[in-house]
């Protein structure tokens, strides 16, 4: 047995008498270090042995909790005498009453999110010799998306082992790593190695990343945390490091929910491999337009899917038309120049071309955010939107039902 070895079993042996749960990591009963949910209403702290929360109803022991099954909601009792439940939130509780340094993306966006990206794994038992699904979120955040997106590849990887995580670096402060941790790392590190997909996460507020991988570490003993690598840095960085270590593409997805995001994406570009999707999420659709107009502009091999509105009231998303075009009139021989009044509700940069942005569905709604979703493709999409626009394209369709069909007039009755 080499000496590695020797080390990680030994420390896995003294973790495992200071904390039986941790190293085992019994998913069918609460552990130290979960956050767990009372009464349907408050999310305690982390729970840890010896500690006791105050509630308006008492203090709650932690250590009625920890090692109680997890199979039907655990019954308590309070420093008072209340009764209280006990169970796991869901992750769309856990994302919504967790504490937060930067508001999250709410489940039900998440999810809307990773379903747009219609991800398929194969199950870790079988034998394909396929690379691994690489996908990357930035900026992490609170921490939210990253779940989800682990959520949704995890059945593709192997069985973490069963030894503790390793201890997370503090920020600002050196630290020393013994031998037996040294080993520990080394084993997860060749656990990881074996994946067969993985988030790849990314914040450049070092505060914000280190807060997110402990929150996520706090969800039913850390679930989801080893399918996810976290980096603190700038996303532009970060690509570069990794295009010049592996020499070629590999992220089979982005998803981008960065300030300013329409300065960052054109570099992302470059690391994702062909047919991979790109989901920019931006709180106002004017962000979007910045983005289409720049990839019009650069010719990028990018081919827009779809643009839609999420929000309160929008069950699937409301779908936006979000495009630089050619109005038909403007493309045929001797047709007169715009005038001020003709592109009011579109922007024109002069070159004869303009911005559409508006609703494909007119109704009035609030709150929530915006999604562009686009694909990588190896043609390039001027050329076909070229020929769209001389072709007939379709906003003069469009600009025809604003005016003459249901358009504006009458919002539907529903």
């Amino acid at each position: 047995m080499s000496k590695a070895a020797s080390a990680v079993r030994s420390f896995v042996s003294a973790a495992a008498k200071a904390s039986p749960a941790a190293p085992l990591r019994d998913f069918g009963r609460f552990a130290e270090g979960d956050r767990v949910l009372v009464n349907d209403v408050k999310l305690l702290d982390p729970l840890k042995q010896g500690k006791t929360t105050e509630w308006k109803y008492g203090h709650i022991n932690h250590d009625s909790i920890i090692g109680a099954s997890t199979r039907s909601r655990l019954k308590i009792l309070s420093s008072r005498g209340a009764t209280l439940t006990v169970n796991h939130p869901t992750l769309e509780q856990f994302v919504s009453l967790s504490p937060r340094h930067v508001t999250p993306i709410y489940a039900q966006y998440a999810a809307f999110i990773v379903n747009q990206l219609d991800i398929n794994v194969s199950p870790a038992a079988s034998s394909s010799s396929s690379p691994p699904l690489e996908i990357l979120d930035a900026g992490t955040g609170h921490g939210s998306l990253a779940m989800h997106l682990a959520r949704a590849i995890a059945a593709a990887n192997p069985a973490p082992p069963s030894v503790p995580y390793p201890r997370m670096p503090q920020a600002n402060f050196a630290t020393t790593i013994t031998q037996s941790e040294a080993a520990l790392a080394d084993e997860w590190k060749q656990w990881k190695a074996e994946r067969k997909a993985v988030i790849h996460t990314v914040e450049a507020q070092d505060v914000w990343g280190r807060a997110a991988e402990r929150l996520i570490r706090s969800f039913r003993q850390g679930l989801y945390w080893p399918h996810i690598d976290f980096n603190i840095g700038n996303v532009d960085d970060w690509v570069d490091q990794k295009l010049a270590e592996r020499g070629q593409a590999f992220l089979s997805a982005v998803v981008l929910d960065l300030p300013d995001v329409h300065l960052h994406f054109p570099r992302v570009l470059a690391a994702m491999e062909e047919d991979a999707k790109l989901v920019l999420y931006t709180a106002s659709i004017t962000q979007l337009c910045e983005c289409e107009k720049l990839i019009d502009a650069q010719g990028l091999p990018l081919k827009q899917e779809k643009v839609v509105e999420l929000g309160s009231g929008i069950s699937d998303g409301r779908v936006w038309n979000v495009r630089v075009t050619v109005p038909r009139a403007r493309s045929r021989p001797g047709a007169s120049p715009p005038t001020p009044s003709s592109a009011s509700s579109d922007d024109s940069d002069g070159s004869g071309k303009v911005m559409i942005c508006r609703p494909k569905v007119f109704e009035r709604l609030i709150g929530g955010g915006f999604i562009g979703i686009w694909r990588k493709t190896s043609a390039r999409p001027d050329v076909e939107k070229t020929s769209t626009a001389q072709g007939g394209g379709e906003l003069d369709s469009e600009q025809g039902e604003d005016e003459g069909g249901r358009g504006h007039s009458e919002p539907d009755s529903h």
